[in-house]
């Protein structure tokens, strides 16, 4: 039967493989943080896009509508200009003419 001693460098050898596995768990741990990060980020990232799409139509929307709006200023404008004309036109047209 032979007898196994426990030689000094054996404790030393189990610090040293317990150090590795640490550290291995640490790299897996921050690896499962990442796992964990990245769809969350992903989300985020995606959320924000839409979000800014969305404002991009809605500016686009309000552009639109502000080009409407001037248009039609414009035209009723222009008609209350020509029924002030034929306002005119009529007074003067009602007018006694002197000769």
């Amino acid at each position: 039967m032979v007898k196994f001693e426990i030689t000094p460098l054996q404790p030393l050898y189990h610090r040293i493989i317990d150090i590795k596995t640490r550290r291995h768990h640490n790299v897996r741990d921050h690896n499962r943080r990442d796992d964990f990060f990245h769809p969350i980020i992903a989300i985020l990232t995606s959320h924000f896009e839409k979000q800014s799409k969305t404002k991009h139509k809605m500016l686009q929307v309000e552009l639109e509508l502000e080009k409407l709006k001037h248009e039609n200023f414009l035209m009723e404008t222009e008609k209350m200009r020509l029924e002030l004309d034929q306002m005119k036109f009529e007074q003067k047209r009602d007018e006694p003419r002197l000769l």
